[in-house]
């Protein structure tokens, strides 16, 4: 059996497919995550995504510390210019925001800019659910789920299979 060959870190695509590999072995650690899928241009053939998009539906009352602190060490191993990551959390089937990027969470400039708010009762979420909103129909049923369950609504591009190691027919 030949062994299995992993993108290039060099393009693209390979460079956030491999963080997001690095950040589902770790998030899938968490107890209170119950849900981790893909979504956005990472589920099609685009040959030059500008992010990698992971949806995380999360237990009620979830501490978001450790989730941000995952997502901002995946964001820094990508290492390429422009590129980028994004967290969506859900919570009881509904949008409510992502994780904080900044190590400590509490009121910027550069959040309000962006249209960004931090949200006081919950430490490291940031709630852009007044501005951004997810449709339903992806909420429930995401491209590809990869966790408690790997389900796949789309055919799975091949660099996808060879990273997170999948072999599925999708639905």
């Amino acid at each position: 059996m030949k062994p299995i060959a992993l993108p290039d870190d060099n393009t693209d695509r390979g460079a956030l497919l491999l963080a997001a590999k690095w950040f589902f072995d770790r998030a899938i650690k968490l107890e209170t995550i119950t849900r981790i899928a893909l979504i956005g241009s990472i589920c099609t053939e685009k040959k030059h995504p500008k992010d990698i998009d992971i949806l995380l539906t999360i237990a009620p009352g979830t501490e978001i510390s450790p989730i941000a602190r995952l997502k901002r060490q995946m964001s820094g191993r990508i290492q390429r210019g422009s590129l980028g990551a994004d967290i969506f959390l859900v919570e009881k089937g509904r949008y409510i925001g992502r994780p904080c990027r900044f190590c400590e969470p509490h009121l910027r400039v550069a959040c309000a800019h962006d249209g960004l708010r931090c949200d006081f009762d919950r430490p490291f979420l940031c709630d852009t659910s007044h501005s951004f909103e997810l449709k339903d129909e992806l909420i429930t049923s995401p491209p590809i789920t990869l966790y408690p369950e790997l389900q796949a609504r789309v055919k799975i591009p091949e660099d996808v299979q060879t990273v997170l190691k999948i072999h599925l027919t999708p639905v």
